[in-house]
């Protein structure tokens, strides 16, 4: 299974540096930090500050639980993030790198992209749109960020709003289906208001 890096926005969206990023996690986490590896506890704060003197460097967060960031907010308040979160320390700030499995990135995908209230089927539609959107994105880097892609609008909108039952489901029941034509995979491009056009 293909795996999706996210560069994740600080308070802004499409704004990426971060002066500061404090994590935990609902279950014990692991933090790898110039070839060691510590083990943090359950609901233990991890705060990583900025420092000119590490630039280059990359702090890496796994565990078993999703890993929450407590120093920016979504539209539900605290975002977590399955997979690993790398901490980037940059000339300027820190930028922060989700690595997921692509088929979970669509779990906090298409909840953001569209209601769920639209029913299930409108979902699985939603869903191999955006299968095909990401997989367009794994070949290249975003804006010369060891990623794939964002997590705003540039890209496709992932985990303001959080995943559920729903987008869990209409992911599993398309899993793996994307659109194609001669040339491979077709450019999905989809848009929230249309204004009559």
């Amino acid at each position: 299974t293909s795996e999706i890096r996210v560069l994740l926005s600080n308070q802004t969206l499409g704004k990426y540096l971060h002066k500061k990023v404090v994590l935990t996690s609902e279950k014990p986490y692991y933090v790898r930090r110039n070839g060691k590896v510590v083990e943090k506890k359950a609901g233990q704060k991890t705060t990583i500050n900025f420092r000119k003197t590490k630039v280059g460097q990359t702090v890496i967060f796994s565990g078993t639980g999703k890993l929450q960031i407590l120093s920016f907010r979504r539209g539900y308040g605290y975002p977590s993030y399955r997979g690993k979160l790398e901490v980037h320390y940059g000339e300027k700030g820190i930028f922060l790198v989700n690595q997921l499995l692509l088929e979970e990135y669509l779990y906090a995908v298409l909840p953001s992209e569209m209601p769920v209230s639209y029913g299930i089927e409108a979902l699985k539609v939603q869903a191999v749109c955006a299968r095909t959107f990401a997989m367009r994105s794994l070949d290249g880097n975003f804006k010369g960020y060891p990623a794939h892609l964002d997590d705003t609008v540039a890209s496709q909108v992932y985990n303001n709003v959080p995943e559920c039952e729903e987008s869990i489901r209409a992911a599993g029941e398309t899993k793996g289906q994307v659109l194609k034509n001669e040339e491979g995979l077709t450019p999905t491009y989809f848009f929230s208001t249309s204004c009559g056009h």
